[in-house]
C-alpha cells in the first residue's frame, strides 16, 4: 500500500494519464528540486572545505566554514588585525564587537535568503581571514554581487587566498541568484590584480585618485566583473 503523500495510484482509482500524469510529474520534479536546494543551503558553522598546505617545513590545517552567530568576537579581532597590517584596504578604522555583530547578522540573513556567501578561514582553529559576496541594495541590481576577501599577511602567498576565492565564487554560482560578480582593488595592489586575473575577472573601469592611503598617498581604483551565470 502506498504511504500517505506518496506518488503511487490512489486506492480504488486508476493510474494518472495524459494531462494528469504531466501535472503529477511536474509537481514531483518541483518538490525534488526544492528538497535538493534546501539540502544544499549553507548552514551556520558548516565546513565547506578543509585541506593542508605547507608553509616552510610546517603543515597547516586550513578550514573554510560558514560563520555562526557566536563568531563576532573572533571576527572583530581578526578584522582589526588585518586592517592594521594591510597597505591597500579601503578601511582601516577598528570595528567593535557591536558593529561586527551587526555586520555578521546581515550576512547570515543574506545566506538564509540565497543572496550572499560568507566564509571564514581558520588555520589550526585560529581565525585568519574571510571572504564575502554580498548583494547590492538597488532593486535593479539584485543579480549582481560584490566580492571581497581578506587574509592575515602571514598566511598569504601559499595558495589559501586563491582557493578561498574560487570556493566563494563556486558557492555563489550554486547557492545564490547572482549572475554577475563585481569587485575592485587599488591599482598598486599587484597581489589583488593577479588574483582577480587568475579568477577570470574583466576590467571595466578606473576611478583615478579615488583611494587615499593611511600615509596620504592617492591611488587609482580598478573596477572588475565576472559573469558566473548566463544572462
Amino acid at each position: 500500500m502506498d504511504k500517505p503523500g506518496g506518488f503511487g495510484p490512489s486506492v480504488g482509482g486508476s493510474s494518472p494519464s495524459g494531462p494528469e500524469l504531466f501535472r503529477s510529474t511536474r509537481n514531483f520534479v518541483a518538490r525534488f528540486q526544492k528538497v535538493r536546494k534546501k539540502a544544499n543551503e549553507m548552514k551556520p558553522g558548516q565546513i565547506v572545505d578543509e585541506f593542508t598546505v605547507k608553509k616552510g617545513g610546517e603543515k597547516l590545517r586550513v578550514v573554510f566554514r560558514v560563520p555562526k552567530a557566536g563568531d563576532a568576537r573572533a571576527m572583530v579581532k581578526m578584522v582589526n588585525s588585518v586592517r592594521d597590517e594591510a597597505q591597500y584596504l579601503g578601511m582601516w578604522h577598528h570595528e567593535t564587537v557591536k558593529s561586527e555583530r551587526k555586520y555578521l547578522s546581515a550576512r547570515l540573513q543574506d545566506l538564509r535568503k540565497d543572496r550572499g556567501v560568507f566564509l571564514l578561514v581558520e588555520v589550526h582553529g585560529q581565525l585568519v581571514g574571510n571572504s564575502v559576496i554580498r548583494p547590492l541594495e538597488r532593486d535593479s541590481s539584485k543579480h549582481i554581487g560584490t566580492f571581497g576577501i581578506m587574509l592575515k599577511e602571514e598566511f598569504t602567498g601559499i595558495g589559501i587566498g586563491t582557493r578561498l576565492a574560487r570556493k566563494t565564487l563556486s558557492l555563489a554560482k550554486k547557492e545564490t541568484r547572482f549572475k554577475l560578480i563585481q569587485s575592485n582593488f587599488v591599482s598598486k595592489n599587484k597581489r589583488s590584480y593577479r588574483l582577480h586575473k587568475k579568477l577570470g575577472f574583466k576590467r571595466y573601469g578606473k576611478f583615478p585618485n579615488s583611494n587615499r592611503s593611511k600615509d596620504g598617498t592617492y591611488y587609482d581604483k580598478i573596477y572588475v566583473f565576472k559573469e558566473i551565470k548566463k544572462i
